[in-house]
Formats: C-alpha cells, sequence, structure tokens
C-alpha cells in the first residue's frame, strides 16, 4: 500500500536506508516546491501591482473585472505576513524537522486502551470485519487526505491568479504554509514521544495477520489521528479564505467550497474509524487541532486579529461590515452515527 509524498502521516514503518532517506527528504522537497512558488507568486504581484493612487491606466475598475458581489474590489483582505509571521513559521518548521528527524518513534506504547465510555463502543461499531475490507478504508482514507489538502492549497493560488490578484495568492499561500506548519508540529509530537496503540492492536492480539502493522512500530501512533487533524487543517484554510476573500466572487459557491472541504476531511476522518486505525478520541483531538490550526489561526490573526477592534482589509481599510453579502458558517458534526457537517447560511 503506497504511502509515498505525505508531508505528515501516522503510520511509522520500517523501510530500507534509501528508501529511508528519499521519504524524510520529501516533505523538504514539497516545502521548499511551496516557498518558491510563493516568492514567484509575490514577484509577479510586484511587476503587476497598480500605483497607489488608483488602478492602471486602461483598466476596468477592480469590481468590474471580478470584484466581490458588493462591488468591493477582489484581494486579499486580511493582515498580511509581517517579520513575527515568517519568524513564528520557521521556528515552528524547526520544531517540527527537529522532532520529525531527531527520533525514529517510540518502540512501545506508553497509553494502551480505549478512553472510557466513547472508543470501544465506537470500534465495535464502526472498524470494518476482514482484512481486505479495513485495506480498501485505508486507501480511501488516503484518497480523501490528499484532495483535501490539494485542493485548499491549489485553489489559494489559482482562484486569485484568475481573478488578477497574485498578491491574494502569496498571502493565502503563506497562511497555509503556517497553519500546516502547527498542525504537523501539534501532531507529531505526541506521535514521537507518547505513543499509543492503535485499536487494531486488539485484532492483532486475536491473529497476527489481522494487519500488516502488527508487526510494526506503526501501531503505537494513534494518538492524535495525523490524516484528520492535516485534512482539516486544509478545510478549515477552504473556510476562512473563501469567507473573508470572496475567492470564487458568489457566496453560495464560497459557500460550496468551504462545505465540500469539510466534507471530505470528515470522510478521511471516518475511514480511519473504519480501517481500525484510531480511536474516536484520537479523532476528537485530532479534529479541535486541524479546524483550530486551519481556521480559528488565521481569522484571529490574519482576516480579524484579536487585538484590533474592526476586522483588518487591504482593500477595505475601515473593516465595515456589508450588508449585501451572506453570512454562513460550518459546523462539524462526529457522532457514531453522522461524520460530516452542517451548513449554516443566513442571506
Amino acid at each position: 500500500m503506497s504511502r509515498a509524498g505525505r508531508f505528515l502521516s501516522s503510520s511509522t514503518r520500517t523501510p530500507g536506508p534509501h528508501r529511508e532517506r528519499s521519504r524524510r527528504a520529501r516533505p523538504a522537497i514539497l516545502l521548499a516546491a511551496a516557498l518558491s512558488a510563493a516568492v514567484a507568486t509575490s514577484s509577479i504581484g510586484r511587476a503587476q501591482a497598480p500605483s497607489a493612487g488608483g488602478p492602471a491606466p486602461g483598466r476596468a475598475p477592480a469590481a468590474e473585472r471580478g470584484g466581490s458581489p458588493s462591488g468591493a474590489p477582489f484581494g486579499y483582505h486580511g493582515r498580511g505576513f509581517e517579520l513575527w509571521d515568517y519568524i513564528g513559521t520557521g521556528l515552528t518548521l524547526a520544531a517540527f524537522y527537529t522532532i520529525e528527524l531527531g527520533s525514529d518513534g517510540p518502540t512501545r506504547a506508553h497509553w494502551t486502551g480505549p478512553v472510557p465510555l466513547i472508543d470501544r463502543p465506537v470500534r465495535d461499531l464502526m472498524h470494518d470485519r476482514t482484512r481486505a475490507q479495513r485495506e480498501q478504508s485505508d486507501r480511501w482514507s488516503d484518497y480523501f487526505w490528499y484532495a483535501s489538502v490539494a485542493y485548499p492549497a491549489l485553489d489559494a493560488v489559482a482562484a486569485p491568479l484568475v481573478r488578477g490578484s497574485p498578491r491574494a495568492a502569496l498571502q493565502m499561500t503563506l497562511v497555509n504554509i503556517e497553519a500546516f506548519a502547527l498542525t504537523s508540529l501539534l501532531v507529531r509530537i505526541p506521535h514521537k514521544l507518547l505513543g499509543r496503540s492503535r485499536p487494531l492492536t486488539l485484532g492483532c492480539e486475536q491473529s497476527a495477520d489481522y494487519s500488516e502493522q502488527c508487526a510494526t512500530n506503526g501501531r503505537f501512533v494513534s494518538f492524535p489521528g495525523g490524516h484528520l487533524a492535516v485534512s482539516m487543517t486544509g478545510a478549515g484554510l477552504a473556510c476562512a479564505h473563501h469567507l473573508h476573500n470572496d475567492l470564487y466572487g458568489s457566496p453560495l459557491g464560497d459557500a460550496l467550497a468551504c462545505g465540500a472541504t469539510v466534507t471530505t476531511a470528515a470522510l478521511t476522518g471516518y475511514f480511519r474509524l473504519r480501517a481500525d486505525k484510531h480511536w474516536l478520541s484520537d479523532q476528537l483531538v485530532s479534529l479541535a487541532i486541524g479546524f483550530g490550526a486551519g481556521y480559528a489561526l488565521p481569522v484571529w490573526i490574519h482576516y480579524r486579529p484579536f487585538w484590533e477592534s474592526a476586522p483588518r482589509s487591504t482593500n477595505q481599510r475601515s473593516g465595515a461590515a456589508d450588508p449585501g453579502r451572506a453570512r454562513w458558517g460550518i459546523v462539524p458534526l462526529m457522532t457514531p452515527d453522522v461524520l460530516g457537517g452542517l451548513l449554516l447560511i443566513r442571506s
């Protein structure tokens, strides 16, 4: 089963030296590619930026070229990256790579067994009964994981460039890197230092053929769920960007984009439970980490900084509310019977 190219994985394997070096180099390659794209976008933005006195000669007003429904020009409506943002993100990434490359992870579990009342009943209800079914669910969780990470990353670049705002593409990409870096660190610390037995270890006690992880240290990295945490980070970022920047120029379109990413992330978590890779308590913590880093962090320090009395906006300095814009939100839902999100829209 392939696990190639994953920035953060909750699996631990014992590949050969060449494959191990290649696996550890991939996060650095992906990060370098992302930063290169950000620098290139920044250069384009500076080359195309109009003068402070108004739009470039011969160009239509921004609202006519694809601004928001309220008539405000399209662009990045948040606080741009400043020196302390770069320093904080750099320190977070440094801490992540120190832990990732400096530790091979637990060789035994320091936390075994389910959380009373919630873990065991949900596990008994949801996990697949055959190995083939569990492996299929594992593959589905990978597919949804890739989609929930790739979509917000590409969307943050493609949509602003199509609508003529390279600066918005740059700033949203930087916010994405910041959020994914924080999630990676918060997830990897307990993976490497704590060590919790996956629920599949119960099956391994009955049969050594229950899972390919029965004989590997990968069975000790259950808490928290890396797949769901990273997927929910992507969903939170998509919601934050669409909610505050009108990426698609339509309240309904932006709401549907947010809802789709939340649903994709929720399906990631659902199939991890079906694959018997995580306890429900793992996933609940992952949900909080992911949506906290992906949504709360960008909103609180970029789109609506908690230290400012009014929303920060590049194109709307007053921060006044837009009465013509629909207000909406996503409430994640995760129960033994329901896994998804509730979409709330108020016109």
